[in-house]
């Protein structure tokens, strides 16, 4: 019997069709788009080095072939193999690249500038034959600065001569470079600035990263719930980055296949070993580190507490080398490993026997330490030249900075004062349900479906972590003709927080949703919809209460300053396992000023944490609150008519806190009235996940059942979320989207929302 061989091993971008390209549908459909119409700007594929820009250029190329009409070109030009050339010769291949695609061509210049390449492709395309060219320049970091400097003068101008004519209007330019390209396209003044659109590569998501070690172990005989669980411990050390999962996949192969046991431990040991033995790609790193002369800025962001900022130069360059991350508001190692890997190219003195995690969050800690004793010396010194300036205006000049400089080694102390988080993990939402599901449509087709799209969007296992970019379905064309709910009058916009209410803090406001069938389920028009929202069905349901907003921290704060987390009557038995093995005490965010504004949705709580808060909530006010069923929730968020949005079926961006709204976090519950489903529920599209009582992969027609009864909720299997968040895309905030986690699981995009049998005596 011959061998599995190791289903990593490649060398280069992976092929058109190869299994393991997951991840970056968001970025397919975008250059589709601008592929397929009449785009204003040519497109940047911009990214670090080995994140996969030359394999989303093949895919691209591969997705338009398969569904563009023959008078529509796509001409990809690899600039590798011609490195180190002239201008001249560039150019000269970029024209013999066009012959081989474009009928009835003129002769080639002898020579190429502005001009003959102008000409030369207006004659190409003035005819018929040719509706449309694309050009896909790859590997432009391959060519000598002043070669693309004058490639990037010969694109600008024939962007503006688009303007004026009809066959140069026919192309559409899509580059791929990284940070070569930064004083050519990124700067305010670069060349390429105002008629390119970015499209930046991050890291993989989470689920998407997952998926990719998952399946290619599975290969290779590797059970697949142990697979998805290896997967996650890659992602938690490398966070994503393609080329290190890539890498540690392979060596996980590589000992599977010579009959070594795969565990995390494992993992843990090939990650050390990869900074242990200089990785090619490290190596780069740290080379390219000293070449930029990016000492500094790499101890800054080491700190994890350098802020963001458009005119920060140095700190944007390391994001483009593929060592930086934004995090909110603030700078951050890419990854654990990277952030270990910094402070050894640094000389940062590190304890032995750590995590790669640990080892993290020391270097972060020492960082800091280091450069607040830097920002004092240097506050200091500018104190005392302010003495001795040789001007009053001088020394008011000198005296702003060394107040500037107290301020931030104050806030920097503050902050270290705080326990440190592990660093840099920008999401670790749990695999997948171990079990088959039927593959999702994405757009465009021929592009493989992304591992992620079947996943709510979740952000880190630890603590501050970011949630990664996420993929994206292209809107449905035609929205289905229901009568969408009337946008309430202007003068109601305002926030609940700022009006008086008069529900009690404890009980939380409930709206009726009364007895009757409503439409359950994705019709087959929707085509945002996942094939396990299908197929949509009438349901009925007896009537019922359901809490008008997610649960807010004002509600949530008796639970945690009570007995909530110590009265064990409150928790099933796993629940309890759980908070005392990992000595929870309060929600993952609870201290933290981002998340914990009074009126604004509790986020950070498990499943556990729910169902605990729920029967908490019953025992203080005798009346029985519970999490409502998926069921419930879909009613109450779409009413009975199965509109896909809680006020119709056309998406309207200003009705929900998605991530289209652009806020970054959530917002004060009630602040999008516009976006009331038909029983007045408010904030069921968006703001955060909710949390349902149901377990995880019932299949559609939905048969109701009892399930807030003690041994259906001892299941510790996955759990359903609805509703979308803060931080998804408009295709998960539908009412009919379906979500699950693990009951431990506890994010910044997660919350709740309780139901009831009956009426409460107040609030409603």
């Amino acid at each position: 019997m011959t061998q599995p061989r190791n289903p990593f091993t490649r060398t280069g971008a992976l092929a058109m069709h190869d299994p393991l390209f997951l991840g970056r549908a968001a970025e397919l459909a975008q250059l589709e788009q601008a592929c397929l119409n009449d785009h204003k700007s040519f497109m940047l594929v911009y990214g670090g080095r080995q994140n996969g820009k030359t394999s989303l250029l093949l895919r691209l190329e591969a997705s338009l072939r398969e569904r563009l009409p023959e008078r529509v070109r796509v001409c990809r030009v690899d600039f590798q193999d011609i490195p180190r050339v002239t201008t001249n010769a560039a150019f000269q291949h970029l024209i013999a690249e066009l012959r081989r695609n474009l009928p009835h061509l003129p002769p080639a210049p002898a020579t190429a500038g502005i001009p003959e390449l102008r000409g030369f492709l207006e004659q190409a395309l003035a005819g018929d034959e040719v509706s449309r060219l694309v050009l896909l320049l790859d590997e432009l970091a391959r060519l000598p600065e002043a070669t693309r400097e004058d490639l990037a003068h010969v694109i600008r101008a024939l962007h503006t001569h688009r303007l004026v004519s009809p066959a140069l209007a026919k192309t559409q330019f899509i580059l791929a470079g990284g940070l070569e390209l930064y004083n050519l396209a990124i700067v305010q003044a670069s060349t390429l600035r105002n008629v390119c659109e970015i499209v930046r590569l991050g890291d993989l998501r989470e689920a998407d990263a997952v998926a990719l070690i998952a399946e290619g172990l599975a290969l290779i005989g590797v059970a697949h719930e142990q697979a998805r669980l290896l997967g996650r411990a890659v992602y938690l050390r490398v966070a994503g980055h393609p080329y290190l999962t890539q890498r540690v996949g392979s060596l996980l192969a590589e000992a599977y296949l010579g009959g070594q046991a795969l565990d995390e431990g494992l993992v843990e040991e090939l990650c050390w070993g990869l900074l242990d033995e200089d990785d090619a790609l490290l190596e780069h790193l740290r080379r390219s580190l000293a070449e930029l002369q990016l000492e500094d800025a790499a101890r800054r962001l080491l700190t994890a507490s350098q802020r963001t900022s458009a005119t920060d130069d140095y700190t944007a360059r390391l994001e483009l080398l593929g060592l930086a991350r934004r995090a909110g508001r603030s700078w951050a190692p890419r990854s654990p490993l990277l952030a270990v890997a910094l402070a050894d190219w640094l000389g940062l003195a590190m304890p032995n026997g750590q995590t790669l995690s640990e080892a993290a969050t020391m270097a972060q800690r020492a960082a800091q330490a280091g450069y607040i004793r830097d920002l004092k010396l240097e506050q200091a010194a500018t104190a005392q030249r302010a003495m001795h300036a040789a001007s009053a205006a001088e020394q008011v000049r000198l005296q702003r900075r060394a107040n500037d400089l107290a301020d931030e080694i104050n806030r920097l102390e503050a902050a270290q004062a705080t326990p440190a988080a592990p660093v840099a993990v920008p999401a670790a939402q749990p695999p997948a349900p171990p079990q088959p599901a039927e593959p999702h449509q994405t757009a465009p087709p021929g592009v493989a479906p992304s591992a992620a799209e079947r996943l709510p969007e979740a952000t880190a296992a630890t603590p501050k972590a970011q949630a990664p970019a996420a993929a994206a379905r292209p809107a449905a064309r035609e929205p289905i003709a229901t009568a969408p709910t009337p946008a309430p009058k202007a003068q109601h916009t305002q926030p609940m927080a700022r009006r008086a209410r008069s529900a009690s803090l404890l009980v939380p406001e409930l709206v009726h949703v009364p007895a009757g069938p409503f439409l359950m389920g994705s019709s087959d028009t929707d085509e945002l919809a996942y094939a396990d929202e299908k197929p949509q069905h009438q349901l009925e349901l007896p009537d019922y209460w359901i809490g008008k907003t997610p649960i807010t921290n004002a509600q949530f704060r008796p639970f945690v300053e009570g007995d909530g987390y110590r009265n064990q009557a409150y928790w099933i038995a796993s629940g309890w396992q759980w908070r005392q093995a990992e000595k929870v005490i309060k929600p993952e965010f609870w201290d933290e000023a981002t998340w914990n504004g009074a009126e604004y949705p509790v986020v950070g709580v498990s499943w556990f944490e729910a169902v605990a808060y729920c029967r908490w909530l019953s025992a203080q006010t005798g009346q029985e609150f519970r999490l409502p069923s998926e069921a419930e929730w879909e009613k109450a968020a779409r009413g009975t008519d199965g509109r896909i949005w809680p006020w119709g079926n056309r998406w309207e961006a200003k009705r929900a806190n998605s991530k289209e709204a652009g806020h970054g976090q959530t917002t004060p519950v009630g602040q999008y009235p516009a976006g009331a489903s038909p029983y007045g529920a408010l904030d069921m599209a968006g703001n955060v996940w909710e949390w349902c009582a149901t377990k995880w992969g019932k299949p559609y027609p939905y048969q109701i059942e009892d399930e807030w009864q003690g041994a259906y909720l001892a299941a510790t299997d996955f759990l359903v979320l609805r509703g979308g968040s803060w931080y998804n895309e408009q295709q998960y905030v539908r009412a009919p989207s379906r979500g699950s986690d693990l009951p431990r699981y506890r994010f910044d995009v997660r919350g709740l929302r309780v139901a009831s049998h009956s009426r409460p005596d107040s609030g409603s």
